[in-house]
């Protein structure tokens, strides 16, 4: 096998109501919170009962959180060959929005 990429990320994970609640740390980007449960009822419940704010909800994975922070493709983040616990690359940070 060729090695695709080394990430490296802080993460722990709980469970409430049946919800598996991560918080994720990665590399140049704020720490988040994911849900996942068996339904989106159960989920939004769980949500309120953290206080989190719903309407603040993104969908799909990590990449989309860093398009937040930088002017960058879901490909370009996933591709790049190491995210760690560094200062951000020069071309990441010439590319952070403001």
């Amino acid at each position: 096998m060729v090695e695709k990429s080394y990430q490296e990320t802080k993460r722990e994970r709980w469970k409430y109501k049946g919800v598996e609640i991560t918080i994720d740390t990665w590399p140049w980007i704020e720490t988040f919170v994911e849900l996942e449960g068996p339904n989106e009822e159960i989920v939004k419940e769980v949500a309120r009962d953290l206080e989190l704010d719903w309407g603040k909800a993104l969908y799909g994975s990590v990449e989309v959180i860093y398009k937040i922070y930088y002017d960058v493709s879901e490909e370009e983040i996933n591709s790049y060959p190491i995210i760690k616990f560094t200062d951000p690359p020069d071309w990441l940070l010439k590319r952070k929005r403001k």
